[in-house]
């Protein structure tokens, strides 16, 4: 895979701690679901020329024919820096699954210098493209602080409840969105298609409805924050 050159590594990676985010409030107004703890190792080796390049960037996520119109990316803000942070690879580590399975993704990325802050991830399921309320957030971690170099973590998030999706919603085409704030600011949204199918002639239930993750066409949004003084 487009991970072994890092997991392969001879050097042991260190561990570092992913914490649970406190209450806050949102734009999303969903209860959230209780964040798992993300599996987090770190080298402080500079990822060289031959492994994994950055994600591209595609900025029509969610235009034209996606199902979600009102997912907007993060507005600019001032004194902005490029990021020091770049996403090598996002992987989800089940794919297919069972509508009831955890969403597993393995996160490698590099940073070009540490971070004092933590990174913070979320995953969102969009329950309906046309009520942004029925958004669910599966995992919200905080990650850090960030070393200089390349990282690699599993972030694990709870299955969506069907019973906050809307029954005409739960089948066919929606959303994941893996996002990444730094300081309250987010400046990463990958997002994934996901596809929800039934066998022919039965009702939907967590379990005989298979979701698959379109995993080979994210859709990359990436926003300059101001990350503070170097």
């Amino acid at each position: 895979s487009r991970l072994n050159p890092l997991l392969n590594r001879n050097r042991p990676p260190r561990a570092l701690r992913a914490k649970r985010r406190p209450a806050r409030h949102s734009r999303r107004q969903d209860d959230r679901a209780p964040a798992k703890m993300a599996d987090f190792a770190t080298t402080e080796e500079p990822r060289s020329e031959d492994e994994d390049e950055p994600m591209e960037d595609d900025n029509d996520f969610l235009a034209d024919d996606a199902p979600a119109a009102s997912h907007e990316p993060p507005p600019q803000v001032k004194q902005t820096q490029p990021s020091p942070v770049s996403v090598a690879n996002v992987a989800p580590l089940k794919n297919p699954a069972n509508f009831g399975d955890d969403l597993d993704f393995e996160i490698t990325f590099e940073s070009t210098r540490a971070l004092p802050g933590d990174l913070e991830w979320s995953v969102v399921y969009v329950g309906s493209a046309d009520d942004s309320a029925r958004d669910q957030t599966l995992a919200d971690v905080e990650v850090g602080p960030v070393p200089a170099g390349t990282s690699r973590f599993v972030l694990s998030a709870d299955a969506p409840d069907p019973a906050k999706i809307p029954a005409a919603d739960l089948l066919g085409v929606t959303v994941v969105l893996v996002c990444c704030a730094y300081r309250g600011q987010e400046f990463l949204r990958i997002g994934y298609y996901v596809n929800n199918e039934a066998p022919e002639g039965e009702a939907p239930s967590k379990a005989n409805v298979t979701r698959t993750l379109l995993a080979e066409q994210p859709r990359v949004t990436r926003v300059d924050i101001d990350w503070g003084e170097a």
